[in-house]
């Protein structure tokens, strides 16, 4: 059961990972995804998703970011959901600052939302035990972060407007290694969300399977919770896929572009799957249950063992 729909682009702007962090690229960067909002906008999207940290900066901490993204909003009418860096100071006094993964809502004339990553890669965005290793593997390996970014606070839904819509829609964003995860994703859909707006940067993988294996992945997610999922991916696979897990539109890898297409958003009155329900319960209770045979094939192994040396001694 599918309430209303809205007109969702999803952008894929193609920034090389190696120039995706650099000062020359930051300007240009912006430029791209300005320009494909606006090319999406033209086709009538209400909503326009960037990929994770799509923001060549930090959306808090720069009145210039924010000045460009809100303009873009208000020129387009259209309302965006951006990945970028999130900078907060250190609650505890200490000098610093924390970094979230976070993707930022922007309606009309101001920044309305945010949610941090809150599942994060291990040697990637945070270094196990790092007073103990993280030395010894930022000298043996490249791309580890100086800092650890900090976990959110959790999975959660957020509210976006619809732009000429009456309500408000609730969405899930998750983050990249998150659609790993079937449990975190089904919590989004838990406390709300009636779409999934998947973000992500897969340009470490290269041309290789492990996008389309990623993709593969986010397709699944959809089906456990029978709801849609607009994914949009840096340099792709960016793909619309339906309720049940199947891909409607996707670009190739390493090209720029986007879709758009008039999403489905699920209705609260819906009826949810058995997994978006409970979860992993019955998976739990299959090993619950093998290893109860397993317990029970080894005490009834043992007893027969036992009574065959019984008759023996007699």
């Amino acid at each position: 059961h599918e309430g209303e729909t809205v007109r969702i682009a999803v952008a894929q702007g193609n920034i090389d990972q190696g120039v995706k962090w650099s000062r020359e690229w930051a300007d240009r960067t912006l430029e791209i995804y300005e320009r494909l909002t606006r090319e999406a906008a033209a086709q009538g999207a209400q909503w326009v998703v960037w990929p994770e940290t799509a923001v060549p900066g930090s959306v808090n901490r720069s009145p210039e970011i924010q000045e460009r993204l809100t303009a873009l909003s208000l020129e387009t009418g259209a309302h965006l959901i951006v990945g970028a860096v999130a900078v907060e100071d250190r609650p505890d006094g200490r000098r610093g600052y924390r970094f979230y993964d976070s993707a930022f809502l922007v309606e009309g004339g101001a920044v309305t939302g945010r949610y941090d990553k809150s599942h994060l890669v291990p040697f990637g965005e945070y270094v196990p035990l790092r007073s103990l290793v993280g030395r010894f593997f930022q000298a043996v390996a490249r791309g580890i972060a100086d800092d650890n970014v900090t976990r959110g606070s959790g999975p959660r839904a957020i509210e976006i407007g619809v732009p000429g819509g009456p309500d408000a829609v609730t969405a899930g964003v998750p983050i990249c290694y998150e659609l790993i995860f079937p449990d975190l994703v089904r919590r989004f859909v838990d406390d709300g969300a009636g779409v999934l707006l998947a973000i992500t940067n897969d340009a470490w993988y290269g041309r290789t399977g492990a996008p389309y294996q990623f993709l593969a992945m986010t397709a699944v997610r959809s089906a456990e919770n029978r709801v849609w999922t607009a994914r949009a991916a840096n340099t792709g696979v960016t793909a619309l896929i339906d309720a049940r897990g199947r891909v409607t539109q996707q670009t190739a890898i390493f090209e720029e572009g986007f879709l758009v297409a008039d999403v489905p958003i699920r209705s609260s009155a819906a009826a949810r799957t058995y997994y978006s329900r409970h979860g992993d319960h019955f998976a739990k209770a299959c090993w619950v249950a093998t290893g109860a045979l397993v317990a029970w094939g080894l005490r009834a192994g043992r007893k027969a063992a036992k009574a065959g040396d019984e008759r023996e001694s007699r």
